[in-house]
């Protein structure tokens, strides 16, 4: 960096990184910029490479290998063995494939319209999630008008509006768009819009299933009697679902903001379905998401068949497709005693 030319702060909200006169933005957020809109688009993984005879020490061609195959074998070089692709091309999805994904999953939400008024209609069951829905519904309407507003500015022509385009476009237009007086302003909105997005998709894989939440919610509902408006205050049960994490003590309702024990919203939901029969693949998940245990889902189906095999969990029953059902309190029971038999504790003399 030359020191002779000034220096002036980064225009992004929140960086307090110094930049050239040259410039308005600093170099780490229009990295972080080009990051996030290449995560927003499908990445091919590197194909899994073998050795061609597996018998074989590894080697790549050279120029000794292109010697007589007795001078080859006099100085001992060895015999031609290169990697080779193998298997299908993986894909990596980016961030757009996980919102559609996310968006994919139904939502029940509480919200009615009558006469311009929102009145109580009870739950409604959506065929789409709503947050992520409307975070990508945001994100294109910003990759747009961004993009709408520098190819006017540069007498450019932007792409189709989709965003895998949008981005790729942008992301040419970044060191453009770091030297403009609102370079700042651009970044920090389509920053904004990604990072919206990736909180209403991200999920933690620790998370774990609470049950609903039961708490009542006060509901005022204005409507308008022979002329005069009238207020009348109602309760509804709140729709909310909890999820804790591994070895919390309480679990809060993101929607109401009620707080429960998890050991008593873990006792409630063991009771609701402890006469309920699965197969042993989706009783070891429904079991791992109630018990607050290191044994994974996979090792529990497992065990659930060996218990089976041993005598020690009667079947309840057959699925359509012949698959043997048991009985989540059956299970749950032998899952505890299996692990109080693990917890190490001291012999009394």
């Amino acid at each position: 960096m030359n020191p002779s030319r000034s220096m002036q702060p980064c225009t992004v909200d929140g960086c307090d990184r110094d930049v050239e006169d040259t410039t308005y933005v600093c170099s780490p957020c229009g990295d972080r910029l080009i990051g996030l809109l290449a995560a927003l688009g499908d990445t091919r993984e590197p194909d899994p490479m073998v050795l061609t005879y597996p018998h074989k020490p590894h080697h790549e061609h050279c120029d000794d290998c292109d010697l007589p195959l007795e001078d080859r074998r006099t100085a001992g070089h060895p015999d031609l063995n290169p990697l080779r692709r193998t298997g299908p091309t993986r894909i990596r999805p980016g961030l757009l494939t996980d919102a559609e994904d996310r968006i994919a999953h139904g939502q029940t939400v509480h919200v009615g319209e009558r006469d311009g008024m929102t009145t109580d209609a009870g739950p409604v069951t959506l065929p789409y999630r709503y947050s992520p829905s409307e975070a990508r519904w945001e994100l294109l309407n910003t990759l747009t008008a961004a993009a709408d507003d520098i190819a006017r500015r540069r007498g450019l022509h932007r792409p189709y509006n989709t965003p895998q385009a949008l981005a790729a476009w942008l992301t040419g237009n970044v060191p453009w768009i770091r030297a403009q007086p609102d370079g700042g302003n651009l970044i920090a909105e389509l920053l904004d819009a990604i990072d919206t997005m990736k909180r209403a998709i991200d999920v933690p894989a620790t998370m774990r299933y609470a049950g609903p939440c039961n708490a009542d919610i006060d509901v005022t509902t204005e409507t308008v009697v022979a002329g005069v408006p009238t207020t009348t205050l109602t309760t509804r049960p709140c729709y909310g679902e909890l999820y804790a994490r591994p070895g919390a003590i309480d679990v809060t309702c993101p929607d109401c903001g009620a707080t429960y024990p998890v050991t008593a919203r873990r006792a409630w939901l063991l009771d609701q379905v402890t006469d309920v029969l699965l197969p042993a693949a989706e009783m070891a998940v429904a079991v791992n998401g109630l018990l607050d245990t290191d044994v994974k889902a996979a090792r529990l189906a497992t065990n659930i068949r060996w218990w089976k095999s041993v005598g020690r969990l009667p079947e309840k029953g057959r699925t359509r497709d012949g698959r043997p059902k048991y009985r989540v309190g059956d299970v749950v029971d032998l899952v505890v005693q299996s692990a109080k038999r693990r917890t190490p504790h001291s012999e009394t003399a």
